[in-house]
């Protein structure tokens, strides 16, 4: 029973420390482990485990963005938005600021990468239910080596 007890007990710290590599080395190609959608709507919000191992630079730039629309600041954004759209998003913003947000999905290629936020604002609820809505928010960068660069910010409203 004792020597059942030991191999159970090494295969599970094989398996762990076994896992934990693949992630490790697999940490640039699939920053993400696992997504899936709590809902069957036409823009399904996706909950996804993250590699604890992944590059987290383009999370940590577009959330200095988030806390800065979060406090009223659009300057910065307005910068990474398309002329036809800045005056709508400077609009919307202003109106349904950002209050929280969390990673919904990201996707890594050689060049570029784009991360998804599904973010709830302020003053928009569904009247019917009081529920907040919860629409995205996307953040595209471009890459060349080790070098990212924000290219594009759009959101639904």
């Amino acid at each position: 029973m004792t020597k059942l007890i030991t191999v159970g007990g090494a295969l599970l710290i094989l398996l762990v420390v076994g896992s934990l590599g693949l992630l490790y080395v697999f940490r640039q190609s699939n920053p993400v482990i696992l997504c899936t959608s709590l809902d069957d709507s036409i823009r399904p919000r996706h909950h996804c485990l993250m590699n604890p191992f992944r590059d987290t630079r383009p999370e940590v730039i577009a959330e200095e963005y988030l806390t800065q629309m979060k406090e009223g600041n659009l300057n910065k954004i307005l910068a990474f938005v398309s002329d036809e759209n800045k005056e709508r998003i400077q609009e919307a913003e202003k109106k349904y600021r950002i209050q929280t947000w969390r990673v919904g999905e990201r996707v890594d290629l050689a060049d570029r990468v784009e991360v998804i936020y599904w973010v709830t604002r302020e003053n928009y609820r569904n009247e019917t239910t009081g529920e907040d809505y919860v629409e995205n928010a996307s953040f595209f960068f471009s890459r060349e080596g080790n070098e990212l660069k924000l290219e594009t910010f759009t959101a639904v409203y």
